[in-house]
């Protein structure tokens, strides 16, 4: 059994495409009944659902260490080698193999039902006339029959429509999210870990910035704990919102020992835009419309909160907050932007006061 998981596991990451019905032959094989009067093979629910909950931990492991390639060893020169696909494939054919498990009674079946969902091209090395064939079940009366072909209308669907996307994840009987790569990451971050007392950012500055996955600050200006407060929202944008948290903020700071450098300032807020910015897709009256119909927002709204050219927007954030009466006179402001094409931050406008600063 040990054996079968690993070859069977090795295959399904590594042979995506020719090797799928050598995994499930094995997985038909190890299910089956030794103690059966007849030889017949017993449906693989009944064998130990952990080993496919070890791939599953396997697989998020490799997921964790984002790999770039996975490199098949299955001669087949077709396949990228794209890890992001392998892992993604992988999971889903286990998805598939479980939901199979729970629709058939027995080996033959499950192992006939799978090659009808994943029908195989012809194998390298063993002739354009190979294709695996169906087996043949045994009827209670002992008679031979083959299965009835079942309609499967996912067969064709692209990888990322299946359900592969919403379906949980489970090790050890306990449901898993797509946290769970990243809180293995969390562990070797905290192994690591030095706590830091709350007090004043040390980089003296708050960063307002998109919430785009692509514009992490901690990334793209280096930051370190500690060192400067973030705000992200939908392009980055100056709303109400974050005028009121700033206000707030420049209260609480004032109240931490050591707030006042030597000019009685607080800290600097740098607003960040960027390029590529998807609500640059709300500058068009046609999709702001659809946008506001699918979400209940304004059209309004909508329209105040695109960047389409990032270098006119942060323009006008900076003049916004540095215009509200909310705004402390102890802060100041500045206009940056990032481009997503060469991952480097240009100033557009330097850090200024509020008019009503006092010196």
């Amino acid at each position: 059994m040990v054996f079968a998981q690993l070859a069977g596991g090795a295959l399904l990451h590594y042979g995506p495409a020719p090797l799928y019905a050598d995994y499930w032959v094995l997985l038909a094989v190890v299910a089956v009944d030794r103690g059966h009067p007849a030889g017949q093979p017993s449906h693989p629910r009944g064998s130990r659902a952990d080993g496919r909950d070890a791939w599953r931990t396997a697989i998020d492991i490799v997921a964790a260490l984002e790999p770039r390639w996975a490199v098949a060893g299955h001669k087949n020169k077709t396949l990228d080698d794209d890890a992001a696909r392998a892992i993604a494939e992988t999971r889903q054919y286990l998805h598939d193999a479980e939901e199979l498990l729970r629709e058939t009674s027995t080996a033959p079946g499950f192992f006939n039902a799978m090659i009808e969902r994943y029908p195989e091209p012809p194998r390298p090395g063993r002739g354009l006339e190979y294709r695996p064939r169906p087996i043949r079940e045994q009827a209670p009366d002992g008679e031979l029959t083959r299965p009835e072909r079942r309609p499967d209308a996912r067969r064709n669907q692209p990888i990322r429509d299946r359900q592969h996307y919403t379906h949980p994840l489970k090790r050890n009987g306990t449901t898993m999210t797509r946290m769970t790569p990243l809180l293995l990451r969390n562990e070797k971050f905290a192994r690591t870990y030095t706590a830091v007392a709350l007090g004043l950012p040390t980089a003296q500055l708050l960063v307002v910035t998109c919430l785009d996955h692509r514009v992490d600050p901690a990334i793209v200006l280096g930051l370190q704990l500690g060192e400067a407060p973030v705000i992200r929202n939908a392009g980055g944008r100056v709303t109400q919102a974050v005028i009121d948290d700033l206000a707030y903020l420049a209260f609480l700071t004032e109240q931490l020992p050591g707030a006042r450098d030597a000019d009685g300032m607080l800290f600097e807020v740098a607003v960040v835009h960027h390029t590529q910015c998807g609500t640059g897709f709300l500058a068009n009256p046609g999709f702001r419309h659809q946008a506001a119909e699918a979400t209940g927002l304004s059209e309004a709204a909508l329209e105040a909160s695109a960047v389409a050219d990032p270098h006119v927007t942060v323009r006008a954030d900076v003049e916004r907050l540095l215009s509200s009466p909310l705004l402390s006179p102890k802060l100041s402001v500045s206009g940056h932007v990032y481009d997503t094409a060469t991952g480097r931050v240009t100033t557009t406008l330097d850090a200024r006061y509020p008019q009503r600063h006092r010196s």
